[in-house]
C-alpha cells in the first residue's frame, strides 16, 4: 500500500479500489462502469512491488506491462519536499523510436492536460537501454530568477516493458504489439 499511496500523491485523479478477489477482466468492467480511462494494477510478491499493469480503457483499449525495480520512497529521501496537489509537468527524455513514442503517449494520458506550473512540480520519465527511470521533482528558482534547483519529491522507480498488447489485458491469447517475455523463451 505504501507503494500505492506514493503513486496516488504522484499522479493526480487516482482512485484507489481494494481488488478483493476480482480477475482483471471484472476489474476492467468494474473501472469501464465508474467512467475511468484507465485501470492499474500493482502486484506484489513478499509484500514489495514488482509489476505495474496500465490498462487504457477508451476505445479498443492498451494493456502495458512493466517490471517494476529500485523503489525508493519519500521517506527514504534525505531532505525530500512534500508534493502539492497542483498538476505536474511531465517530461519525456529519449523516447524517439516507434515503441518509445507508444509508451510515452500512453504515460502521458495518466497525467491531466492542464499542467499548473505555480506548484512547480515535474514528473520525469528517462529512457535508457530499455530501462525507464521515473523521476519526482519540485524545481525552485533562485532569488535572481536566473537559476533553478530540483528537490525531490519522491517516489523514483525503474521500470522495465515487459510488454504493450493491443486490447485488453489477455495474456495468452492477446494481440501483442511487443513482448519481452516471449522474446526471452525464443532466445
Amino acid at each position: 500500500f505504501k507503494f500505492v499511496k506514493a503513486i496516488k500523491e504522484t499522479i493526480p485523479n487516482v482512485y484507489f479500489y481494494y481488488r478483493k478477489k476480482l480477475d482483471i477482466g471484472e476489474m476492467i468492467n468494474f473501472a469501464k462502469e465508474k467512467g475511468f480511462s484507465a485501470l492499474m494494477v500493482i502486484t506484489e510478491e513478499v509484500k514489495k512491488p514488482v509489476r505495474m499493469t496500465i490498462c487504457h480503457l477508451l476505445g479498443d483499449g492498451l494493456t502495458i506491462e512493466l517490471k517494476l525495480n529500485d523503489i525508493i520512497y519519500r521517506d527514504e529521501i534525505a531532505g525530500a519536499a512534500v508534493p502539492s496537489e497542483h498538476n505536474p509537468e511531465v517530461i519525456f527524455k529519449n523516447f524517439k523510436t516507434k515503441l518509445g513514442l507508444r509508451l510515452q503517449r500512453a504515460f502521458t494520458t495518466l497525467f491531466p492536460k492542464e499542467e499548473e506550473l505555480v506548484g512547480r512540480r515535474v514528473v520525469t520519465f528517462h529512457n535508457q537501454r530499455d530501462y525507464i527511470f521515473f523521476r519526482h521533482h519540485r524545481y525552485q528558482f533562485d532569488e535572481d530568477l536566473q537559476s533553478v534547483r530540483l528537490q525531490e519529491i519522491g517516489p523514483s522507480f525503474t521500470l522495465r516493458l515487459l510488454s504493450i498488447q493491443k486490447g485488453f489485458f489477455e495474456r495468452e491469447s492477446g494481440d501483442f504489439e511487443f513482448n519481452y517475455i516471449k522474446k526471452l523463451h525464443k532466445e
